[in-house]
């Protein structure tokens, strides 16, 4: 089974009904359209009540010509002045074309022998990336929902996600993403680039002997920056779950791991917050992503508390990973700090992943994936491929550009950071206890047999939860 690395090279009717009798004119609703809802021009479909005929449109006010008649009886008005196409041209509410449909809607719905008109809709397949690896190894994405919730954002307009983590590289699928970020790390020998803190968030490994046992170069801020944020629709690599992110990396995790003090203030810059000695941010974020943590079994520290509770009190929106030790996540920090949204991981059959934590901490969970266990390499499903999350990464020394599969919650995270980016894209006014709130509300429950131990409200549902969002007032 090849647990693996893929290269480089590596997702109409309408007329209506008038007999030479006064047609009873009634009160109707305007219609609500997406001001980017498209239609075919000039069409109109139009189902008259039983009975009545599809003739005399101009007594209604309405120059048209019956183009056809559909299975349900519904009839095909052609508005005169547009001639019979293909869809290569669209309508919508905001175009010349779009009004003169909806205007001759409203005239038909005035109508008492009118049971309903509309405008002939043009439908589209889902979303769906042109990036090689996704149709093949992202299972974690249909899994959530997303590619329905492409159809309504795909993230334009979206705020900042900082990535508060190993720091960014210069991954090509990762092009054009990074936005200001910040090097926090205080110590030179954790940091390995000769100096401590600096405005150079680059990561250059965090690999080396500790506590007398060597550990390889994670690159893991590329991995999870790259399922917020790949680029995406550009035929290579992966998909990332924002089309259009810009992502601040704030590298706070280096050889050995990161300290509380250096990761409390990389939480309040994020926010656009003042930190004594760093330069002001340029690019306040609205998402924080934390793919880390520690079990120490106490309460959420302080010093967190603060630093989380001023960048929630700026709007802020703070998804932390639940932890990977298989025990509550009640021990977990930052998981178990308040006012934040703690991620647990699913598998690729919408399971709990064996390794995540649980309990009464967790919000909701997203796809973590499984790569391995003490039994070995995972694929349940036996295609050859472990069942892990494929994003963005380096080789081991960081001379060449792959993509690699990685299991945890550090990789659930990153979805649902990602997914809020899309909430604020559809409703820039959103507060993160409404996100916590509609993330909640909206998720798909985890079934007993598949987590018994306590998985939030559910697998997170993209499209239900950027829907929920956009319906705010």
């Amino acid at each position: 089974m090849r647990k693996l690395q893929v290269g480089v090279v590596v997702l109409t009717a309408l007329l209506a009904a008038c007999s030479s009798s006064v047609t009873p004119v009634v009160d109707a609703p305007a219609m609500t359209l997406d001001s980017k809802a498209e239609f075919v021009p000039g069409e109109v479909i139009v189902k008259f009540k039983e009975g009545v005929s599809a003739q005399g449109s101009s007594k209604m006010g309405i120059q048209a010509s019956v183009d056809r008649t559909l299975g349900g009886g519904e009839v095909v008005l052609k508005l005169d002045g547009f001639s019979k196409q293909g869809l290569d041209e669209v309508a919508t509410p905001e175009t010349s074309a779009g009004k003169a449909v909806l205007a001759a809607i409203a005239k038909l719905q005035a109508q008492g022998d009118v049971e309903y008109a509309e405008p002939n809709f043009i439908m589209k397949a889902n979303a769906v990336p042109t990036d090689p690896y996704y149709a093949t190894y992202q299972w974690d994405m249909p899994q959530m929902n997303l590619p329905l919730a492409w159809n309504v954002t795909t993230g334009v307009g979206s705020p900042v996600v900082a990535v508060i983590d190993t720091g960014k590289t210069n991954h090509p699928d990762l092009a054009g993403r990074w936005v200001t970020g910040y090097d926090f790390i205080s110590s030179s020998t954790a940091a390995k680039d000769g100096n401590g803190r600096d405005s150079d968030p680059t990561d250059v490994g965090d690999g080396g002997v500790c506590s007398g046992q060597t550990y390889p170069n994670s690159w893991h801020g590329t991995h999870v920056a790259g399922t917020i944020g790949a680029a995406t629709n550009n035929g290579v690599g992966v998909a990332g779950v924002n089309w259009n992110a810009r992502i601040s990396a704030l590298r706070v995790l280096g050889k050995c791991g990161g300290s509380t003090t250096d990761i409390a203030d990389a939480i309040r810059w994020a926010a656009g917050i003042a930190v004594t000695g760093v330069p002001t941010n340029p690019n306040p974020a609205k998402v924080i992503n934390m793919s880390l943590g520690a079990y120490t079994g106490s309460a959420c520290p302080s010093t967190y508390q603060n630093a989380i509770n001023a960048a929630v009190a700026r709007g802020v929106t703070v998804v932390i990973a639940a932890g990977n030790d298989n025990k509550t996540a009640s021990g977990a920090v930052p998981a178990n700090c308040a006012n934040v949204v703690t991620i647990a991981a699913t598998r690729k059959d919408g399971g709990r992943a064996w390794y995540s934590n649980y309990g009464s901490v967790v919000d909701v969970a997203a796809p973590g994936g499984e790569t391995d266990d003490a039994n070995g390499q995972i694929d349940r499903d036996g295609d050859g491929y472990v069942d892990g999350i494929l994003s963005t990464l380096l080789n081991s020394t960081g001379s060449s550009y792959n993509y690699t599969f990685y299991q945890g919650t550090s990789m659930a995270t990153p979805h649902v950071a990602g997914l809020v980016s899309l909430m604020y894209a559809v409703k820039p006014t959103i507060t993160p206890a409404q996100v916590e709130s509609i993330l909640k509300n909206t998720a798909r429950p985890i079934t007993s047999t598949t987590c018994n131990v306590g998985c939030g409200s559910g697998l997170v549902d993209a499209y239900a939860a950027v829907n929920s969002a956009k319906s705010l007032p």
